[in-house]
C-alpha cells in the first residue's frame, strides 16, 4: 500500500468505552455470561477486558482519567490503559461497592 492509502485508526473516546461496558454489563445482567455478552457485541475477550479497565477507571474517577487524555496528541487505548490500571488498581474497594450495587462487573483481583 502507499503511505496515503494506509488506514487511519481513530481516536479513543471515553464515552464510546463506557456505552460499550454498559451494554455488556445489561446483557451479563439480564443473565448472559460475560462472554457470550462480549462476542454478542462482536469483541473479542482480551479486547473488552482493556476497555473494560478504562470504563471502570472512568466510573471510579473520571476527572483524573480525563487529564491523562490531555497530555496526549492522539490519545488510543494503548496509551491509556497504564494509567486506567492505575485507577483501577487504587480504587478496588469502590468497585467491589459499585459490583455489589449491580453498576459494574466484578472486579478483577489485579488489573
Amino acid at each position: 500500500k502507499q503511505w496515503y492509502q494506509r488506514r487511519v485508526r481513530g481516536t479513543f473516546t471515553i464515552p464510546a468505552a463506557v456505552a460499550e461496558y454498559e451494554r455488556i454489563l445489561a446483557r451479563c445482567n439480564k443473565g448472559a455470561t460475560k462472554k457470550e455478552a462480549v462476542t454478542a457485541e462482536g469483541l473479542s475477550v482480551s479486547f473488552f477486558s482493556r476497555k473494560r479497565c478504562v470504563a471502570e477507571a472512568a466510573k471510579v474517577d473520571l476527572l483524573e482519567l480525563q487529564n491523562g487524555m490531555l497530555q496526549f496528541l492522539n490519545p488510543t487505548l494503548k496509551n491509556l490503559m497504564p494509567l486506567a490500571n492505575l485507577i483501577c488498581n487504587r480504587n478496588l474497594a469502590v468497585l467491589r461497592r459499585l459490583h455489589a450495587s449491580g453498576q459494574v462487573l466484578p472486579p478483577k483481583k489485579r488489573y
